[in-house]
Parts: C-alpha cells; sequence; structure tokens
C-alpha cells in the first residue's frame, strides 16, 4: 500500500450519481424480491440490501422503533477511557486519546452512526486527520452510506460506488477508515446484523396490513339496500342508485311510496381478529429478536408490571453487553491505535492501548459492568480524568 497524505485526502467523496440518488431505488413487494436480495447479499454485493433496509423503515414503525431501541440502549451519552495501567505512558495515552474524543463535533451522533452496523451488519465512517499542536488527530469522522460498499470474493469491504471504483471496488485506504461489524450470528459477513432475520416476517406483516385494509375497505364499511316495490319503474331504480352514491353524513333523501333504505353493519369479526393475532405475534417475534427475549419485554399474562419495571432497571441486557463490548473493540482497535502510532512523540515507549467504554450510570448494574479495581497484573487502575488532560504536557 502507498503512502498517503492522511491530512488532504478523502477517499470516499460523494460522486454525482451516489448525491441524487433514491433512498431506495426498488420496492419490495415479493417474497421473491426478498429471495434476489438475499442472494445479492451472499454475493457480497451490498446496494439493495441496504435499499431494503431504508425501505423496511418507512414501512414498518415498530420494526424501527425496536432497532432505535437496540442503538439508544447502546450507545449512552457519557463514557470513559481508562488507562491500561498506571504506567505514565498508558496514562499519557488515555489522556490524549480521551482529549481527541472530547473535541470531535457531535461526538454522541457518531456513535449513533457507528452502531447503525447492528441492523444492517456494518457501519463505515472515514477519518478526517488534522494537525494540532504538533500533533496528527482526528478531528472527524464522517458517516459513509453503507450501500457504496462491496464485498470481494475474499469478503474484503470496498468503496464500490455502483461500478465506478472497478468490478470490485477500490482498497479502502489505511488509517482512514472505522469499519464497525455486528455479528448478530457468526458466520460470513453476509449473515451479521439484524436485517436479514427479519426480511421474510417483515414482508408476511406487510401482505397482513394489506390484506386487512382490503377486507376492512369490503367488509368494515355499512352497506345500504332500499327495498322497492317489484313495479317500480328502471328510471325510478337509477334515481334511487344514484342518490345513494352521492350519500354522506350531510345528505338527505326523500323516496316515495314503499320503497325503505335499510343500513346494514359487516359483523364478521372472525378475520379481523385472525389479522390481529397474526400482527401482533409477528410484532412480539420481530421485538424478541431484535431486543432479546426476557421478561422485560415478555412479561406473561400473569406477571407483575411492576416487577417487571424494576427489573428493566436491574437487570443487565445482554445484547447491550455484547454491542457495547464490539463498539469498545472497534473504538480501541480502529480509532485508538491509530493515534497511538501516529503521535509516539508524546511518549517514552509504546503504551498499551486505552479501554473505551460507555457508563450507563445504574447503581443497581452488576460489578461486571464497570471497570475492574485493578488491571490483569494487579496494578491499581487509574481511570482517566480531565485533570489528567490538564498535566500532560501536550496539553
Amino acid at each position: 500500500m502507498p503512502n498517503i497524505n492522511l491530512v488532504n485526502t478523502t477517499q470516499s467523496k460523494r460522486t454525482a450519481l451516489e448525491a441524487y440518488r433514491n433512498v431506495y431505488a426498488i420496492p419490495v413487494k415479493t417474497v421473491a424480491d426478498v429471495n434476489n436480495i438475499i442472494n445479492e447479499i451472499n454475493q457480497g454485493r451490498i446496494q439493495r440490501y441496504i435499499e431494503f433496509y431504508n425501505y423496511m423503515l418507512d414501512r414498518d414503525l415498530d420494526i424501527s422503533s425496536s432497532i432505535s431501541s437496540r442503538i439508544d440502549r447502546v450507545i449512552s451519552p457519557t463514557w470513559e477511557v481508562t488507562p491500561s495501567s498506571n504506567d505514565p505512558d498508558d496514562t499519557a495515552a488515555a489522556a490524549f486519546v480521551s482529549d481527541v474524543l472530547d473535541k470531535i463535533p457531535d461526538l454522541y451522533q457518531r456513535f449513533l452512526s457507528i452502531a447503525e452496523a447492528i441492523p444492517v451488519g456494518f457501519s463505515a465512517h472515514e477519518f478526517e486527520w488534522k494537525y494540532r499542536n504538533g500533533n496528527l488527530e482526528v478531528t472527524d469522522i464522517m458517516y459513509v452510506n453503507p450501500r457504496r460498499f462491496i464485498y470481494t470474493p475474499q469478503w474484503q469491504l470496498r468503496l464500490y460506488d455502483y461500478g465506478l471504483k472497478g468490478a470490485y471496488g477500490e482498497e479502502l485506504l489505511p488509517n482512514k477508515w472505522l469499519i464497525h461489524t455486528s455479528l448478530e450470528r457468526q458466520g460470513d459477513p453476509c449473515m451479521y446484523g439484524l436485517v436479514r432475520g427479519i426480511a421474510y416476517p417483515f414482508l408476511f406483516r406487510h401482505y397482513t396490513q394489506k390484506f386487512w385494509l382490503h377486507y376492512s375497505e369490503v367488509y368494515g364499511q355499512p352497506h345500504i339496500l332500499v327495498h322497492v316495490a317489484e313495479t317500480t319503474p328502471d328510471d325510478v331504480i337509477e334515481a334511487i342508485r344514484t342518490e345513494l352514491e352521492h350519500w354522506s353524513y350531510d345528505h338527505v333523501s326523500v323516496v316515495k311510496g314503499d320503497t325503505k333504505p335499510e343500513i346494514t353493519q359487516g359483523s364478521n369479526t372472525t378475520s379481523v381478529d385472525g389479522f390481529e393475532r397474526f400482527l401482533k405475534w409477528s410484532t412480539d417475534s420481530i421485538t424478541r429478536f431484535i431486543l432479546g427475549s426476557s421478561d422485560i419485554n415478555q412479561a406473561g399474562e400473569v406477571g407483575s408490571l411492576a416487577a417487571v419495571q424494576q427489573r428493566a432497571t436491574s437487570v443487565v441486557d445482554p445484547k447491550r453487553n455484547r454491542d457495547a463490548l464490539a463498539f469498545s473493540a472497534t473504538i480501541q482497535k480502529q480509532l485508538f491505535e491509530p493515534l497511538i502510532n501516529l503521535n509516539m512523540h508524546l511518549f517514552t515507549k509504546r503504551p498499551t492501548l486505552p479501554e473505551f467504554r460507555f457508563k450507563y450510570g445504574a447503581a443497581s448494574e452488576p460489578e461486571a459492568e464497570s471497570a475492574p479495581a485493578t488491571t490483569p497484573g494487579g496494578q491499581a487502575r487509574i481511570p482517566f480524568s480531565r485533570e489528567l488532560a490538564k498535566k500532560a504536557d501536550w496539553a
């Protein structure tokens, strides 16, 4: 890989094709459409898979809400960087990377977009590097739409831009990218993320809602019948029919003789109950798949609501912990490591990577949710504080 100028290089600059492209170009209407999208992602082609995800969010509020809840659980507005030991270089490294993070604009929003890997399997962000006080620092973490990428046959992620950068795209430049992945299950990258698991349930829910609306349109509205005498002329019957077609809530009509209007209300609720039961079951299934199965989101018919609400603030969510650990590993490896490697003049020797974690703040959470008091080597762990940044030589 040739040497690059990190400061003056932006690999993900948007093309006109990307700038004016629709959020989703092809709506998904049939099982065959979903099959084709799954086959494409199995071959490493990502574009329609991401467009399908956007289409899904726009059309299913339950799925959109559950995915937002899954992401919001993980990304906390407060975080901490902890030195791996009380060694001066390790402490200085933690202070340095913490200071860099503090200066990145809208960092919370950047973290949220990084966590978009949870539904689609990966998220891609390009670093903006600048010199500041003699140090080479990341000054922004720029979101890049995942539909612009492709996987090679060896499952290497590359910038593709719909073929403008070659059949298998352009290799990502070193120290320029943060690629976060979310392993909902093990396998090749095509298996990552939530969208694959809810693709078919989403489609069947969409069918059910469509059929329910059609059923309600046919059987849910009142039916107006008019009884007329056998000898009623056709022109009179046609005039009555015309009147009925123009009826509204403020419309009145006068008919003569034995003509009697009758309004009947559809009363077949069996099919309606079937639609409702299926939608409720599918909503519960999708919610459990996204958020996890526990008494917090599935209390049971005889469960205590108060007990569930209490557990919601005290029980450690395994999915949240897994997502948080994966997020921390990405930040440490792909952000902290290049920051330290490119600023070795700040240290007397190579420091150990600092640890990153979100602070969830619930006092009743288990001890495993916070950092242990000592390092694996038995040394006292020194959490980062703003005073460290003030005392550091480079601050």
